[in-house]
């Protein structure tokens, strides 16, 4: 068996999609993966596979001049086992003007590039992948790209949704609702010629199976869980809370709003409550000045393998997901990759959010977090959290369930194992 990946991310040990992709398939050997991957600026960060084609949009459009020019990675034999912090741009999805017609201007430019060029049949060639793996998002050229090789190479397809960009996610205008059109005519001719199919979660599965009338299988980022993690310290005076992740869809202004929360916690009840941030998303100079304001101390990201050394100086993790509509309709089916790691690390996890959303609903259905609505007044969600910090045994607790659900759900050898045996019925 040959697996070609293919996504925008390049795999990672670090960075959402790419570090999914890296778990996933993490009982693969070296010989049996190869990635086709379109983003320009990242570089594979990762132990799972040591063959990389990268193709450009400017490379696909440079092609047209210089066919004969190699642009790739071909193959990437360095050392990449450690991640590095990945910066994050803050894409514009909010804008219901530019982004859309940025999403459709990059589709219309891929159709006309040359993206199937002497280079990319050369290392296809070479690989002899078996089968296509295919991370689908809200681009439709990926689909074009990914059925052309699954049908040019006469190998299956399996598809992968991380995000839902169809179902949910509000039409805000007639550019909207073109974008979405078009994007959906991609995803129903990739489905219809797919093998196989995967969602984040149990919730997109169920929203997609009967949408597409497909059977979706749920898989998820899966981690390492090890028992003898270290104890959650006993503790009512002081509560220590950190937040790992990006900033972007509204985030930041819900970690503003539960900071103050805190601050009144803190004031009202002579408890000293600190909330810490590790983040590669760059935010302006006014949201670290609230920041500051606020009592939050923000640092830069830290790589993924030092999460759970620096996860032993606190109390509990925050997460949290916008109640802003538009953004709350994008995050309606994702689960955060964060979840299983937390989960993992045994600390308690306090979500704060609409409760519609995958990621709250994982916890809240599951009962392995405190799981708190934007909706509700600031005062009654200082009420729930005083209480949570003065009962220790209900925090170890959450803990405790959080770390069985990791172990079920989230295992590494259990999941990337039964994910290998899937992808194998396809070779067969």
């Amino acid at each position: 068996m040959k697996v070609l990946i293919i996504s925008n991310n390049s795999l990672s040990v670090s960075s959402n999609n790419g570090k999914t992709l890296n778990s996933i398939f993490s009982f693969f050997e070296q010989h049996e993966v190869c990635q086709l991957y379109f983003h320009s600026g990242e570089e594979p960060t990762s132990t799972v596979c040591r063959s990389f084609f990268r193709l450009s949009l400017k490379d696909s459009i440079l092609n047209w001049i210089k066919p004969t020019e190699k642009r790739a990675v071909l193959p990437n034999t360095k050392n990449l086992c450690h991640s590095r912090p990945v910066k994050e741009k803050l894409i514009p999805a909010n804008n219901s003007i530019i982004y859309p017609i940025l999403m459709i201007w990059r589709d219309l430019l891929w159709s006309f590039s040359r993206w199937y060029s002497s280079n990319l049949m050369e290392w296809l060639s070479i690989e002899k992948p078996t089968i296509v793996f295919f991370l689908a998002g809200n681009t439709g050229f990926t689909h074009t790209i990914a059925v052309k090789i699954s049908r040019v190479l006469e190998i299956p397809l399996a598809i992968y949704f991380t995000d839902d960009y169809l179902l949910f996610p509000i039409k805000r205008n007639i550019i909207d609702t073109v974008f979405h059109y078009h994007l959906e005519k991609k995803y129903q001719r990739s489905l219809s010629i797919s093998t196989m199919r995967f969602t984040i979660g149990e919730y997109m599965a169920d929203e997609y199976s009967r949408y597409f009338n497909k059977t979706f299988t749920p898989i998820m980022n899966c981690v390492e869980v090890e028992e003898g993690r270290a104890p959650l310290a006993n503790t009512k005076k002081s509560i220590k809370i950190v937040y790992f992740g990006g900033l972007h869809l509204g985030r930041a202004d819900m970690i503003l709003r539960f900071a103050i929360v805190l601050s009144s916690i803190s004031k009202k009840y002579f408890i000293d409550v600190s909330l810490s941030i590790y983040s590669s998303s760059h935010i302006s100079d006014s949201v670290k000045r609230m920041f500051e304001i606020n009592n939050i101390n923000y640092n830069r990201a830290v790589p993924s393998e030092q999460i759970p050394e620096i996860s032993k100086n606190f109390d509990c993790f925050l997460h949290v997901e916008s109640d802003e509509m538009y953004f709350r309709s994008l995050t309606r089916l994702s689960v955060s990759t964060k979840i299983p790691e937390y989960l993992s690390l045994f600390r308690p996890i306090i979500a704060f959010g609409p409760l519609e959303v995958a990621s709250m609903r994982i916890l809240s259905d599951n009962n392995i977090g405190l799981t708190i609505s934007s909706a509700k007044e600031d005062v009654e969600i200082e009420s729930i959290l005083y209480e949570f910090f003065a009962n220790y045994k209900h925090r170890q607790q959450k803990a405790i369930d959080g770390l069985k659900y990791a172990m079920d759900i989230f295992d590494r050898k259990k999941v990337a194992y039964g994910f290998r045996s899937q992808l194998l019925q396809l070779d067969a």
